[in-house]
């Protein structure tokens, strides 16, 4: 995915643009899916050139700025897991738009974010589940 395409989810686009040069981001990784229950998934891998930039990138808590989730700010429930480091937020359905839960995580040189959204709810137990996949894909 391109860096100008995935910096668009953002509120503050620029910035995030120059924090992920300034950091040396290589590519981004996109994908994502629609479950039977309509929670939308989306999963975005950034890889960059070493541990200490990925974990630069993932302190600046990019996941509290997405324009899908402008007021929400990370807390550390996911607190240290066994492959990396990571964080979430989540937003029941309502005025504000559908239910939400983003995560954001880092292993090595890698950061990731990962975003269910469902106009109903989204479940504790799915997001958990996908949060520990990716981060025990990225730790081995």
């Amino acid at each position: 995915m391109p860096v100008a395409d995935y910096v668009k989810q953002f509120i503050s686009p620029d910035s995030l643009g120059e924090l992920l040069a300034e950091n040396g981001v290589r590519h981004i990784a996109a994908t994502g899916w629609r479950m039977p229950d309509g929670t939308k998934v989306s999963v975005y891998l950034l890889a960059f050139r070493s541990p200490t930039t990925s974990e630069n990138v993932f302190n600046a808590e990019l996941g509290t700025n997405l324009a899908t989730a402008p007021t929400l700010g990370l807390d550390n429930s996911f607190g240290q897991v066994p492959f990396g480091a990571a964080d979430s937020v989540s937003r029941p359905a309502g005025k504000a738009g559908p239910a939400l839960r983003v995560g954001l995580f880092s292993d090595g040189d890698v950061t990731g974010l990962l975003e269910l959204s469902n106009p109903k709810a989204v479940s504790s137990v799915d997001f958990a589940q996908a949060m520990v996949l990716q981060m025990e894909m990225l730790g081995g």
